[in-house]
């Protein structure tokens, strides 16, 4: 323990003997209670605290009580509030209260001695608690902390203990101080640095991880720019409140050892700073020590993939990028600070963007190991601090890629959705078409159904209605030669005849249309010859037909159905156009038949016209026919119709000479060869 006596010297106690230290001179001018002294006073040399009270009287904590400084006499005088020696009760803290009666921390708890009256008392708050530290703060906060059981606060009014503070139950406090311009509490324990708002009660964690050189600490101290230093189980540490930021020393800054004691430390009135360890005790002044500034690099080397060095064009210091495949995906990697001034006294903190969150502070542990990673673009960096805590500004960093397995490419992620997709394409069309084909069965099997019906209707008006009809016409002419001469006799006999002819007219006209013999004995070139011939006979709508370079025959439903066809066209023309001329070109080429169809009337707005069932019935029978229609009509231009139907390729075969059809079938064969050969 130490503490500056009135003349400036510095006390320090020991397990054997008080010396005092000249800090000028840097000599011991003096020895007590050493083994000389062991006689008159036994176990009084065992010194565990010192104080120098306000009336600068010097005093010493050891077994059993204390002892008073006599400088006169150069002699001590002991007190003993326990004077059974086997408890190994002693003096701990000694603490001058603001009556100035001294509060003692002992391991049987706290005691109290009044100086004035010679006496001991043993206080109601701790009792049998073993106590390691007690301080009063400048508000008078008595703060008392006990082995394990955490901190307590005290107020001492009208001969009364209230407490006012109990928390860190489960720290083991080895000092209390105070900085007086924040009045914070700065607690060091077993586990670190505490920082605490006592009016808030909020409090700030340190430990090693934070930079710390040590997280067990034995003394702290305040100097006069508010900068913290503690003696800790691995040297001295400084703390920056400003910069929250540690400093530490070690050996080869001439620190006594890494092992530092409870109770030893202190601050004189010069400023400077005493720390006690088993190895003797160092000194210093905060403001005499110089910080390095110099800005360490970071050199990377030893990488390893999968545990084993992994070979690179050049070395890992000087790679941009290193790609692995999906199963090298665990990787480590050494780094080295270029620092000759720190002698190897570096830390460092490192990051992986891309799996770390924050960064990893390591101490001064340079080597690192990242396993299992995802398939991922990562960027490695890191960063050194010199012996004295300055941080690099630039980081080194390497670039790591793991590629995914084919897998997880967003090629394969492409291919399979395109396949899928093309797949519910295909499903969906497949589909469609078969939905497309029943509806065309149904509509080919109602037209064919009517056709049917209309052979049937014309069959039975030519059988039935048109014989009696010329029965009828034979009877009627057979009675005329029973009627009167008179004229109206032959008037009557006239208009009947009249009227039969022109119903048997009518007849033959609608088994015409119902069932064209034309176009069953002749086909559809000469039926639709036959409909203009009629409709030109009429003086009012001249009609064109272009059928030259289709052939005689066509397949009989396409025949049908392109009749049809262009009998519910022309029909439409003349019920509605109100047109001069009508134009028909059909022709076929390339296995397709086109038929063109125009009139110049006064045409229409299809999307008005679409709901009546003319164009529905054209539109269902080219459906029908396998073929497309375009409608063109502009109001007050006229219409224009545009229809392609296909053609079996067997039929068109069977229209060429057997030398012809063969020399066909072996293009098509000879192309479909060269394409697979290709």
């Amino acid at each position: 323990c130490f503490a500056q006596a009135p003349d400036g010297n510095v006390w320090v106690g020991t397990e054997g003997s008080l010396t005092v230290f000249n800090p000028q001179m840097r000599t011991v001018v003096r020895r007590y209670l050493n083994e000389a002294s062991k006689a008159s006073l036994p176990s009084v040399n065992f010194i565990k605290s010192l104080l120098r009270d306000s009336h600068n009287q010097m005093w010493i904590g050891t077994y059993g009580g204390l002892m008073r400084f006599d400088a006169k006499k150069q002699d001590f005088q002991l007190f003993q509030f326990d004077k059974n020696p086997s408890r190994n009760n002693y003096t701990r803290n000694i603490t001058e209260l603001s009556d100035g009666k001294f509060l003692l921390g002992t391991p049987l708890g706290p005691w109290v001695f009044n100086p004035k009256l010679e006496k001991f008392e043993q206080l109601p708050i701790l009792k049998h608690r073993n106590v390691f530290s007690v301080f009063q703060s400048k508000d008078s906060t008595l703060w008392i902390a006990a082995y394990f059981e955490g901190l307590y606060g005290f107020r001492y009014q009208n001969n009364t203990w209230k407490q006012v503070y109990y928390g860190m139950k489960y720290f083991n406090i080895n000092v209390i101080r105070e900085d007086t311009t924040t009045h914070k509490l700065w607690i060091g324990t077993e586990k670190g640095l505490i920082e605490l708002e006592p009016k808030s009660r909020v409090y700030r964690y340190y430990n090693d991880r934070h930079g710390l050189g040590n997280s067990y600490i034995y003394g702290a101290v305040i100097d006069k720019h508010q900068d913290i230093w503690l003696s800790t189980n691995h040297g001295i540490s400084q703390f920056d409140q400003k910069t929250r930021k540690f400093r530490n020393l070690d050996l080869t800054d001439g620190i006594q050892g890494y092992e530092y004691n409870g109770n030893a430390f202190m601050m004189t009135a010069q400023g400077e700073i005493f720390f006690g360890g088993v190895k003797g005790f160092n000194s210093f002044f905060p403001d005499r020590l110089r910080r390095l500034s110099f800005k360490p690099r970071v050199h990377f080397y030893n990488f390893k993939v999968n545990e084993t060095p992994y070979a690179l064009e050049k070395q890992i210091n000087e790679m941009d990028i290193v790609a692995l495949s999906h199963s090298e995906n665990t990787f480590s990697l050494e780094f080295a600070a270029i620092d000759f001034y720190s002698n190897g006294r570096n830390e460092y903190r490192y990051k992986l963007e891309g799996q770390d969150k924050n960064w990893v502070y390591s101490g001064d542990k340079n080597y690192v190991r990242y396993a299992n990673l995802a398939p991922n673009k990562y960027e490695f960096k890191v960063v050194a601090a010199n012996r004295d805590g300055v941080w690099g500004d630039d980081y080194k960093k390497i670039y790591i890629r793991i590629r995914p397995p084919f897998w997880q490419t967003w090629w394969f992620y492409f291919m399979c959705t395109g396949l899928f997709g093309y797949v519910a394409f295909v499903a969906g069309k497949n589909r469609l078409t078969r939905l497309k084909q029943k509806e065309q069965e149904r509509l080919k099997i109602a037209l064919e159904a009517q056709e049917q019906e209309r052979k049937q209707i014309a069959q039975d008006l030519h059988d039935e209605v048109g014989a009696r009809l010329a029965t009828l016409k034979l009877y009627a002419s057979s009675m005329t030669k029973y009627l009167s001469k008179r004229s109206e006799s032959q008037e009557m006999k006239q208009k009947t005849i009249e009227i039969i002819n022109d119903s048997i007219v009518d007849i033959r006209r609608m088994l015409r249309e119902l069932s064209p013999r034309v176009l069953e004995q002749y086909g559809y070139a000469a039926a639709i010859e036959e409909l203009a011939q009629k409709i030109r006979q009429s003086g009012e709508v001249a009609v064109e037909v272009d059928a030259s370079r289709l052939p005689e025959r066509l397949p009989k439903d396409i025949e049908t159905g392109l009749y049809r066809i262009t009998q519910e066209l022309m029909n439409n023309t003349l019920k509605h156009a109100e047109c001069k001329k009508i134009t028909i070109r059909v022709h076929l080429d390339d296995e397709v038949i086109h038929f063109d169809y125009f009139d110049d009337g006064k045409g229409f707005d299809y999307y008005k016209a679409k709901q009546g069932l003319g164009i529905g019935n054209i539109e269902s029978r080219v459906a029908v026919l396998l073929g497309q229609i375009v409608w063109t009509p502009k109001v007050g231009e006229g219409n224009a119709v545009f229809i392609q139907i296909p053609i079996h390729p067997k039929f068109m075969l069977s229209m060429l000479p057997d030398w012809q059809e063969w020399w066909v079938l072996m293009k098509k064969r000879t192309k479909k060869v060269l394409f697979f050969y290709i």
